[in-house]
């Protein structure tokens, strides 16, 4: 995240340099995404806080696709809003909180939403 030093990115490109050669840092990623293998690229996440008692987390993440709905606003004169499509992931964090490293962290599935 923003609020995250480059410093702490790079040392995870370094961990992961071998699986994720073309790790980048999210704030520096170029916001349109190409087509092509040739313009593949890989992601960290990563945030400055997550509150212990937290057992799920779940991303959204929107630009994948360009499907959009429009939806009437029930209590509002000629008000609508604006759907788009968005993949949802969704990750179980487990353990007690103290104790909770990258292991502890289970990708549950995904699905695609309206929102």
């Amino acid at each position: 995240g923003k609020l995250v030093p480059a410093a702490v990115f790079e040392q995870i490109k370094q961990r992961h340099l071998r699986k994720y050669p073309l790790l980048q840092y999210l704030p520096k990623v170029k916001s349109k995404i190409l087509q092509g293998e040739d313009n593949a690229v890989d992601v960290a996440i990563i945030w400055s806080d997550i509150k212990p008692q937290s057992k799920s987390v779940k991303l959204f993440i929107t630009g994948l696709s360009n499907e959009t709905a429009a939806v009437d606003v029930p209590d509002a004169e000629n008000a609508v809003i604006f759907l788009r499509k968005t993949l949802e992931l969704t990750f179980q964090l487990k353990g007690e909180s103290v104790w909770r490293s990258d292991s502890d962290i289970v990708f549950r599935g995904k699905r695609w939403v309206m929102r």
